[in-house]
C-alpha cells in the first residue's frame, strides 16, 4: 500500500484544490471602486436566475411573525413568491414581470398594475419602490455601471479597525453603502441612506455564505428598513439553486388588467 501512498496524496491535493475557493490576490493593487467593481460584476454575470426555498420572518409595528416559501428570481427584474404560514395556510403570491405585478392574497383579494404603483410600504412597512423588492430577495450585491461609478462615487475607503472597503455612491435622493471584505471576497453589508438626513432607509446584511459554480451567495439575509414603518425581515434559504433548468416561466402573469 505504501508505494501507492504518493499517488493517493496527489489525487487528495488535486481534490481539494478543485473543491477550494478562488480567492483574489489583491497584492500590489490600490484598493478602488474599479478594483472592487471588477470583483461584483464577476459574481454578478454568473447570475442568471435563481431558486430557491425559504424562511422569512417579519416584525414590525403592524405584523410579526414567520412565513415560508418558494422564491423564483431573474435579476433584476423578474420575481416569483409564494408565501404560506405554518400548516401550510396561504398568505398570498406576488408575480413581478415585465414592470408589472400580479399579487393574490389568501382573502381573495387580487392587484395588478404597473410597479410604480404597487404600495410596497402599505404591504410590507418598507419604504422601498416595488421594483426594489427584487433587490431585497437577491442573495449578492449588483455589479454597479461605469456610467454610475464615474459620475456617482461619493468616496472610498479601507476602514483602519478590520480593512474592509468602504464604497459610497449617490442614488438620486439616497446614499448607497458598499461593505466589501477583501479577504472572503464578498460583501458583507449593502446600506442605503436618505442623502440630506442621513436616516436609515435600508440595511442589508449578507452571511452564511455558500458557493455554487464558483459564486458566492448569501443563503441569510438581514434587512431593516427605516422611515414611518422600522421593520425588520429575516431571510434565510433552505435550499438556493444557481441557474437551475425550470420546465415552465414561473414569472408569466396570467392576468390583463385591460
Amino acid at each position: 500500500m505504501l508505494r501507492y501512498a504518493p499517488a493517493y496524496l496527489l489525487l487528495t491535493l488535486l481534490f481539494l484544490a478543485g473543491c477550494a475557493s478562488h480567492k483574489p490576490d489583491f497584492s500590489g493593487q490600490t484598493p478602488s471602486p474599479e478594483l472592487l467593481n471588477t470583483r461584483l460584476t464577476a459574481a454578478w454575470s454568473q447570475m442568471d436566475h435563481v431558486e430557491g426555498r425559504l424562511k422569512l420572518q417579519v416584525k414590525n409595528t403592524q405584523f410579526s411573525g414567520t412565513m415560508f416559501g418558494t422564491l423564483y428570481l431573474a435579476p433584476t427584474d423578474q420575481l416569483s413568491l409564494s408565501l404560506k404560514m405554518m400548516f401550510g395556510i396561504s398568505v398570498g403570491d406576488i408575480v413581478i414581470s415585465d414592470g408589472r405585478y400580479e399579487a393574490w392574497f389568501a382573502t381573495g383579494q387580487f392587484e395588478t398594475g404597473s410597479v410604480d404603483d404597487f404600495d410596497l410600504q402599505e404591504i410590507t412597512g418598507v419604504p422601498f419602490p416595488a421594483k426594489d423588492l427584487i433587490r431585497i430577495f437577491e442573495p449578492l450585491p449588483r455589479s454597479i455601471s461605469a456610467t454610475d461609478m464615474l459620475e456617482n462615487t461619493v468616496s472610498f475607503e479601507v476602514t483602519a479597525t478590520d480593512s474592509l472597503w468602504k464604497w459610497r455612491l449617490a442614488e438620486a435622493s439616497l446614499e448607497h453603502q458598499i461593505l466589501y471584505d477583501p479577504t472572503e471576497d464578498r460583501v458583507i453589508e449593502e446600506r442605503w441612506l436618505d442623502a440630506g438626513t442621513q436616516s436609515l432607509v435600508l440595511l442589508k446584511e449578507y452571511g452564511q455564505f455558500t458557493r455554487l459554480s464558483g459564486v458566492s451567495l448569501a443563503q441569510s439575509l438581514n434587512l431593516r428598513g427605516g422611515g414611518a414603518y422600522p421593520t425588520e425581515l429575516g431571510i434565510t434559504f433552505d435550499t438556493l439553486e444557481l441557474n437551475p433548468e425550470w420546465k415552465t416561466d414561473p414569472f408569466q402573469l396570467k392576468a390583463n388588467d385591460g
